[in-house]
């Protein structure tokens, strides 16, 4: 069984084709819910929610601190990241912080960007898409 622990973004719901892997953990911010505007977003997300295939957490202060320090860190794109976007992080640090392999799944390039800087895993939907 794949130990990585995968953080989904909203874009997993908002764009089809994501195939759930019941092997594979999941874990996304309750802020991701919010963002969940469409129908068709709002069908998928609660398709997965009802199998147990992923489990929606509130991430810790600290952590939400620690996204928006190393946001800052990337200067000229302070204040670009979105709350959802920062939830989304501070999981991801979470996480690793306690010995986890993450991947955190989105195509926002400026989470991706934050995740390089800061060795923590991380793939783009839209090429897990094509593959």
């Amino acid at each position: 069984m794949d130990e990585t622990i995968y953080i989904l973004d909203t874009c997993i719901f908002v764009k089809e084709g994501f195939f759930f892997d019941t092997e594979k953990i999941y874990v996304s911010p309750y802020s991701v819910i919010e963002e969940v505007k469409s129908p068709d977003a709002q069908i998928r997300l609660n398709y997965i929610e009802k199998q147990k295939g992923i489990e929606f957490v509130q991430p810790k202060k600290e952590f939400i601190e620690k996204a928006k320090q190393l946001e800052l860190k990337l200067k000229s794109k302070k204040g670009k990241l979105s709350a959802t976007d920062l939830d989304v992080i501070a999981i991801a640090l979470f996480f690793a912080n306690n010995n986890k392999k993450v991947c955190v799944i989105t195509d926002d390039t400026l989470i991706q960007k934050v995740c390089k800087k800061n060795k923590l895993g991380y793939d783009s939907f839209f090429l897990l898409r094509t593959i």
